[in-house]
């Protein structure tokens, strides 16, 4: 206004010129006023327009992290809780579904195992409730189907779009969040998939038509695969043709692409900018405040936004801490340096502080600075840390409570301000207590099961074998397939059986308490068998029996040998009471009676002194013979026994001093082998009877049963390092073998599934990473091959005079091929050196020793080949510059199987320097090995010039 009035003062000062001159000026200015302003509104729609599109973008991308945000939330739920049940999904998706309008459909899908020990995914929750089989339908679909592997590979949460249920064309997502548990123990966690469904429709048509009247077409595509887009959104835009003046804005979330596309409408025609310029004054202010009504309408819808989404996120904040403090672990949350941001309640407790002092406090004022070491590393770049991906268990020491042990499982977090890592503590105390007696408990007995002596058995409630040792199936003489399942009862005496299996029924009842009695047995081969056996019942928590454990005590042979004793004795009694009734009286019969018995018997009085004597005791101490005469002393015999027995003065006089107590039972070794056993017993007159009974037999029998107890006992021992190698070698060969044959069936796989759009090269390609595992495993096979051949061998060489230095120059021409990246030297085989080797074994050792140098150094290093000859034996070896070996891994490199640490991922078998060692033994030569850590490696063999 102030304008037009310093343009009227001109006009009224300087007439009609000044009139024409203020109109052309006017006009002039008009004109290009009106320029500016058409330019300035083109300009401002224009910019308002891009402000709004890229705040539509914006809006887009909340929407979908917010959706994101489900998955990510119930995974956490369900590793919080280890016993996540249909309650507690219920629970979250009620609270969902108040704070995220847009979740359509939500799937928990558990990990389980089948009865091969294959991975099965199974569905097990739901939203909304429907059938099983209904909703497998959804896990089958390809689409879903193809994401879920893919998620499975890659670890992270994955994305797809598909059409709305309702069949329109809108925007819909699939999402994918694998869920696994890392703590210390693969046991007991949760493990499977969240599947969910959204539906963004509502919100995308709502952006669209608060801006429908700047808008003439819009379109919003899924471009995350550049040659196959998908359309989610369309309103006004020709397919058919692409516009010239469209404005594209992409939005990034999730691992998906989407390109945001708009033609704003043209600005006013020239009419009605002739008519603004004509109407200046009024056009410009009108339209600045036009323009300026439309920028606030713009923030105040940017505004909205803003505060929806810090609604949502106050909501989600109260959402956590409400789990978190729920949970039955405790939760501490970490930012980039391991400053702590939260934690709940029982973390708290755990470390012994008051609600709130954890908070901004490092991780090394709560566990350790050890312990730290041990979980995290420093990024020396930006100073901020990283957690190994490690389980680990740590003791914490408190103040005002006992010691702690506390599992610590790591969790890392995506989106979250101020927290990078989860760290979640259990309380492990009471199990690794336990554990650790089980495992103590458990050791021993199956250590004293197996290794034992005596012959034990396991059965069930039901009296069926489950578990023998190798002395009960050599007692009873059957092999362990026999045994497994056989009821008991087929081992049992008749004449024991009822009783027994009375006894069972009651211990099942638990009536009875363990047994110990004198039970007869039976053999594989008929035979009966004396044991002294003992059972004791073990019952389950619940008070029922579980097994029984039965240990025998084998008295089969002395049993047959008192029964033969006995029958002696018998005989004996019998034959002395005949001949006492029919010679009664007479001393002469009396005498022959005892001398026709095999005993020696000496009868003295109470002074000592021999009053009889049988014929017997001449055969037994010939010495004697001469002596034996009533009234002799007997010290006298004693010396005369001594010459038998070997026994010095000292001894002698124990003897005596029995002799008067009437000591009885020892038994005496005679200097010719034989075994004598002495009894004496007292008469009532005060002398004493002494009776000698050869019982060389029985030593002998007694004897060869303990040679035989030792035989079993050394055949036991190497049967468990036989049985031990097995299992190392069952466990080696099948893991090696398992990890070709996965490449080639997955190699397999995805050329029957993309054989149609497979490149020839490509398929050239996997077919070569097919025989690359095909070669892997020929030489597995061939390293066990030779390894069982050269034990067969059993020492026996086809030595024969070869030429070292050539046949070792002849070895590494064969790995030329191998050897083309690295430098070869020779040192030390200027001189012809001639050995009797076999040349096939020799070449083998040669073999393993260059490729373990190729395997362990780098391309471009040098490998070197010694040859040199040191007084009678001739040295040849291998040394490389590569990774080396540590102190700890020498003593052990040459064991069957065994691998250092530092071999890592490479290849190979643990076979190699056993063969070389084997091969050096059967040239009655060695093997040694000089290493440095981290820089070289000298393998060699020392073996002889002559035979």
């Amino acid at each position: 206004m102030s304008q037009m009035e310093k343009n009227d003062f001109l006009y009224n000062k300087k007439g009609i010129f000044g009139g024409v001159l203020i109109g052309l000026i006017g006009s002039i200015l008009s004109i290009f006023v009106g320029g500016i302003l058409h330019l300035w509104l083109k300009n401002e729609d224009r910019s308002i327009v891009d402000e709004w599109a890229q705040a539509m973008a914006t809006e887009v991308r909340s929407e979908m992290i917010t959706a994101t945000e489900v998955i990510r939330t119930l995974k956490n739920v369900i590793l919080f809780n280890k016993d996540f049940a249909e309650p507690q999904f219920d629970l979250f998706v009620s609270t969902s579904l108040k704070r995220f309008p847009a979740l359509r459909e939500l799937y928990w899908v558990e990990k389980r195992l089948n009865h091969d020990q294959d991975d099965l995914y199974a569905l097990a929750m739901t939203y909304p409730k429907r059938g099983v089989y209904e909703g497998q339908a959804v896990l089958n679909q390809p689409k879903v189907k193809r994401l879920i592997d893919g998620a499975l590979r890659t670890q992270h949460l994955l994305l797809s779009a598909r059409e709305n249920p309702t069949g329109s064309k809108a925007l819909g997502y699939w999402a994918v969040m694998p869920v696994e548990d890392i703590s210390l123990s693969s046991e007991g966690g949760n493990r499977g998939i969240v599947l969910g469904f959204f539906d963004l429709s509502h919100t995308i048509e709502a952006l669209f038509k608060s801006k429908k009247a700047q808008l003439k077409a819009l379109r919003l595509q899924d471009v995350t695969v550049v040659n196959n887009p998908v359309l989610l959104f369309s309103n006004g835009w020709d397919e058919g043709s692409e516009p010239t003046d469209r404005t594209i804005f992409q939005v990034n979330v999730a691992g998906r692409v989407l390109d945001l596309e708009f033609v704003a409408r043209q600005g006013k025609d020239d009419a009605l900018i002739a008519l603004l310029v004509s109407l200046l004054g009024i056009g410009v202010t009108g339209l600045l405040v036009l323009g300026r009504l439309k920028h606030h309408r713009y923030e105040s819808q940017l505004a909205d936004a803003i505060n929806r989404q810090t609604s949502e996120l106050t909501n989600r904040n109260l959402f956590y801490n409400t789990v978190m403090n729920s949970a039955g672990e405790g939760v501490i949350g970490l930012n980039r340096y391991c400053v702590v941001s939260f934690a709940n309640r029982l973390a708290h407790d755990f470390f012994d502080k008051q609600v709130g002092d954890v908070v901004g406090e490092h991780l090394s004022g709560l566990i350790g600075q050890e312990s730290v070491d041990h979980l995290v590393f420093k990024d020396v770049e930006d100073g901020s840390f990283n957690f190994l991906d490690v389980p680990y268990v740590i003791e914490l020491e408190r103040e005002h409570a006992s010691q702690v042990r506390l599992e610590v499982r790591i969790i890392s977090v995506l989106d979250v301000p101020d927290v990078r890592w989860l760290l979640v503590f259990r309380d492990i105390s009471k199990e690794i207590e336990i554990e650790e007696m089980l495992e103590q408990t458990d050791r021993q007995f199956r250590q004293a099961f197996l290794l034992g002596s005596v012959p034990m058995m396991i059965v069930d409630a039901e009296g069926f074998v489950k578990e023998t040792n190798k002395a009960f199936q050599h007692f009873v003489g059957y092999r362990q397939d026999e045994l497994f399942t056989r009821h008991m009862e087929s081992f049992l005496h008749l004449s024991g059986r009822d009783a027994f299996m009375s006894w069972l029924d009651g211990a099942r009842r638990h009536m009875n308490e363990n047994l110990q009695i004198e039970q007869r047995l039976l053999s594989a081969a008929g035979e009966t068998l004396w044991t002294v056996a003992s059972y004791t019942c073990v019952y389950g928590k619940a008070g029922k029996l579980e097994k029984i454990i039965c240990q025998y005590l084998d008295y089969t042979e002395r049993q047959k040998f008192e029964v033969e004793l006995r029958k002696h004795r018998d005989k004996l009694a019998q034959l002395v009471a005949t001949r006492t009734r029919e010679v009664k009286g007479a001393r002469e019969s009396l005498i022959a009676s005892i001398n026709a018995a095999d005993n020696a018997i000496l009868v003295y009085d109470n002074q000592n002194k021999l009053e009889f004597s049988s014929g017997q005791v001449e055969v037994f101490f010939p010495e004697m013979a001469m002596e034996i005469r009533p009234g002799v002393p007997a010290k006298r015999l004693c010396e005369l026994e001594a010459l038998r027995t070997g026994e010095n003065e000292a001894k002698q006089a124990e003897r005596i001093a029995r002799l008067s107590a009437g000591v009885s039972g020892e038994e005496i070794q005679l200097i010719d082998g034989r075994w004598i056993q002495t009894r004496r017993r007292k008469t009532p007159a005060g002398g004493t009877i002494v009776v000698y009974t050869d019982i060389t037999s029985f030593k002998d029998q007694q004897e060869l049963l303990r040679r035989q107890a030792d035989d079993l006992s050394q055949a036991l021992r190497r049967q468990q390092e036989v049985n031990e190698q097995q299992k190392m070698f069952v466990s080696v060969v099948s893991h090696e073998f398992k990890n070709p044959l996965a490449i080639i069936d997955s190699t397999a796989q995805r050329i029957s599934r993309r054989l149609a759009k497979l490149e020839p090269q490509e398929i050239i390609e996997r077919m070569q990473t097919v025989r690359d595992a095909v070669l892997r495993l020929s030489k597995l096979i061939d390293a066990t091959v030779t390894t069982q051949r050269i034990e067969n061998q059993s020492g026996k060489l086809e030595a024969n005079l070869l030429e070292v230095t050539q046949t070792v120059r002849d070895i590494v021409a064969a790995h030329k091929d191998a050897l083309k990246d690295r430098q070869v030297m020779f040192k030390g085989m200027d001189v012809p050196v001639h050995a009797p080797l076999d040349q096939e074994l020799f070449t083998i050792a040669m073999d393993n020793l260059i490729n373990n140098a190729i395997k362990f150094s780098p391309k471009g290093s040098v490998i070197t080949l010694h040859v040199k000859r040191e007084d009678s034996h001739v040295i040849v070896g291998v040394s490389d510059q590569g990774m080396g070996i540590a102190k700890g891994d020498l003593e052990n490199i040459y064991n069957r199987f065994y691998r250092a640490q530092a071999a890592g991922d490479v290849e190979g078998t643990g076979l190699g320097l056993s063969i070389v060692r084997q091969i050096a033994h059967l040239h009655k030569g060695e093997v040694h090995c000089e290493s440095e850590e981290g820089k070289w490696t000298y393998f060699y063999m020392r073996l002889p010039l002559f035979v």
